[in-house]
């Protein structure tokens, strides 16, 4: 019983120190976010004086959003449309063929390797992107 709460002791202690170690970069990326950059350099771990949201509208402005969002919901809903497609003809093909091995090895196969077919899609469609004069920040 004691060695049992020992143990959920330990466990939760080395939980603890590592959400501290993961949380501790957020923090100061949102906390300095709202700063402006003397008040950072003087004071990193502080909380701003006050809030201010300069810093958001000059990087938005400076890496041009709005026609990177677009470009970026381009190019996944294009690869999600390919996607989809092969998806459903490589099901169809799974379902109506009779193969020589089992159907659960192929399942698993495509289960596995499912995550490394997205670069296959994801360059041809940038490509076609580029091409096309429309997205030229590719």
């Amino acid at each position: 019983m004691r060695a049992e709460r020992n143990r959920k002791s330990i466990t939760f202690a080395i939980t603890l120190v590592v959400l501290i170690l993961f949380m501790v970069p957020f923090y100061m990326l949102v906390v300095n976010s709202f700063k402006p950059t003397a008040e950072f350099l003087k004071n990193p771990f502080a909380l701003p004086q006050s809030f201010n949201v300069d810093n958001f509208i000059t990087a938005i402005d400076r890496m041009n959003f709005g026609k990177s969002l677009f470009n970026t919901a381009a190019i996944t809903v294009t690869a999600v449309v390919v996607n989809m497609i092969v998806s459903a003809m490589t099901g169809y093909l799974f379902a109506r063929r009779k193969w020589k091995i089992k159907q659960d090895h192929i399942h698993g196969i495509s289960g596995i390797h499912g995550g490394s077919f997205s670069g296959i899609y994801d360059t041809p469609c940038k490509d076609i992107c580029r091409s096309s004069g429309f997205f030229p920040t590719i």
